[in-house]
């Protein structure tokens, strides 16, 4: 059924596999399921095992939870569970606490680069699967760990290489009760980040690794580490922002001295200007008394043609009178 169902399944974007404890599918049939050249394109969640009804409920304790994780019969194989991870790429949310068979790893979790939730458990999570698997998916911001008794301190603190985390949790896992703050059979052991007042997820990892005997000095080294890198980072910061005020006296200074020769330009175009003026007042006066000499020759000249006209009158009796007297008789 299952087969006939999936391949037909491309528009899934949330599938549940789960059945009450013990009664997965037998595992000769896992293969079908996620068949190798399958693809759920848009699937984004997937939950195989405990349904999510269980998760996040206050009804469920998280003794019941670990026990129910350990009563599951792990059911997939290597390849199906790399089949799994080929065929929904796209995931963000997966859920296969204690259905990995011990041994296999669950180093092709890896390709899952979406991936913001993961809950995992059973033999199959150890030291070595929380380094080189679990603690390489960078992305994730919620990570749950149950009934793995080969994780233990030296995997936890693994986990600080995930810095998106906001919620860490471990349940009966080989996790030391130093480490964990409690010592009963079932360690339980949680960190989340609910406001800027309190330390990331991964901060708070490597702060209580450095109670263990185990990993004490690799997690102080990594707060030390931490440390310098802050202080490399803030004396970068401090560089960048000297040049940065540098760059800017420059600037200003460049700034004040174009302002400079900018003032000087029009100083000097100013006193240009102002002797401009002033030789511009100077021709107007000339002018002035070019056109003042000039009225008083134009007077002249009408004074002198008004005498001329009075000479040309009076020749013109004393011509008459001459033509006068030499036409009467001698006597």
């Amino acid at each position: 059924m299952y087969s006939a169902l999936l391949p037909a399944s491309v528009h899934l974007t949330r599938l549940h596999l789960c059945w009450d404890q013990g009664c997965l599918l037998p595992i000769h049939c896992w293969e079908h399921v996620f068949a190798a050249g399958w693809q759920l394109p848009l699937l984004e969640q997937l939950w195989i095992g405990l349904p999510d009804s269980m998760w996040d409920n206050e009804d469920v304790s998280d003794l019941e939870i670990v026990d129910s994780v350990a009563y599951l019969e792990p059911c997939l194989g290597g390849s199906e569970l790399r089949h799994l991870v080929q065929c929904c790429l796209v995931l963000e949310f997966l859920s296969i606490p204690g259905v990995v068979r011990p041994g296999l790893g669950v180093s092709h979790l890896t390709a899952l680069t979406a991936l913001t939730g993961l809950f995992v458990g059973g033999g199959v999570v150890d030291d070595n699967a929380a380094s080189t698997a679990l603690a390489q998916l960078t992305g994730l911001r919620r990570l749950q760990v149950h009934a793995g008794p080969g994780m233990t301190d030296q995997g936890l603190l693994a986990m600080s290489a995930l810095r998106s985390l906001t919620r860490l949790g471990a349940w009966d896992c080989g996790i030391s009760s130093a480490v964990a703050d409690q010592d009963i059979t079932i360690t339980i052991v949680g960190f989340e980040t609910q406001g800027t007042e309190v330390p990331d997820v991964w901060l708070q990892v490597l702060a209580r690794c450095t109670r263990s005997e185990d990993c004490q000095v690799d997690a102080i080294n990594g707060l030390v580490a931490l440390t310098t890198a802050q202080e490399l980072a803030i004396a970068e910061q401090c560089k960048a922002l000297t040049t940065s005020l540098r760059l800017q006296l420059e600037a200003k200074q460049k700034a004040a001295q174009i302002m400079l020769l900018q003032q000087d330009i029009l100083a000097s175009m100013q006193a240009q200007l102002d002797t401009a003026q002033a030789a511009v007042a100077v021709v107007k006066q000339q002018l002035g008394a070019s056109q003042a000499q000039l009225v008083a020759a134009e007077a002249r000249a009408a004074g002198l043609e008004q005498q001329l006209a009075a000479e040309q009158a009076e020749l013109a009796v004393i011509q008459e009178q001459v033509a006068a007297a030499q036409a009467q008789p001698s006597s």
